[in-house]
């Protein structure tokens, strides 16, 4: 699912497809939470709603397992008739920005982060490196 932006009732949705999809029972379903805004919002309390426990841990994946998860993925994007391609921005590259397009068009679908919170995470960064060298 890919949506303009977090809701509640989207997260609820796709929770609920997916758990009935795959046959997951309430209290069964475990989900990784980073700390980060959507996870802390009102959105994150539908979680309990739905019976599902959110972790801090991350979980531990070997690396056949993440080839077999990958080759999933990409099954299912494939089925999705999009593309998905990753791109570096920022100062030496080290940040990752994920890129949603469709198959046929190449019409862009989404940017995560968008163009405009890229360029805000350089400027921050940059400001952040004045502040800690002494230079602002």
């Amino acid at each position: 699912m890919v949506a303009h932006r977090g809701k509640s009732a989207l997260a609820r949705k796709l929770i609920e497809q997916g758990c009935e999809k795959q046959g997951i029972q309430q209290d069964q379903l475990i989900i990784h939470s980073d700390r980060g805004p959507n996870m802390t919002s009102k959105s994150a309390l539908l979680l309990a709603d739905l019976g599902v426990t959110k972790s801090h841990s991350r979980p531990c994946v070997s690396n056949q397992q993440a080839r077999e998860l990958t080759k999933q993925l990409q099954g299912y994007i494939d089925r999705m008739n999009i593309n998905v391609a990753f791109s570096t921005y920022g100062e030496k590259n080290k940040n990752i920005s994920v890129i949603v397009s469709e198959k046929e068009t190449g019409k862009l679908i989404r940017k995560i982060p968008t163009e405009e919170l890229q360029r805000l995470h350089v400027k921050m960064e940059e400001l952040a490196g004045m502040l800690f060298n002494g230079m602002a």
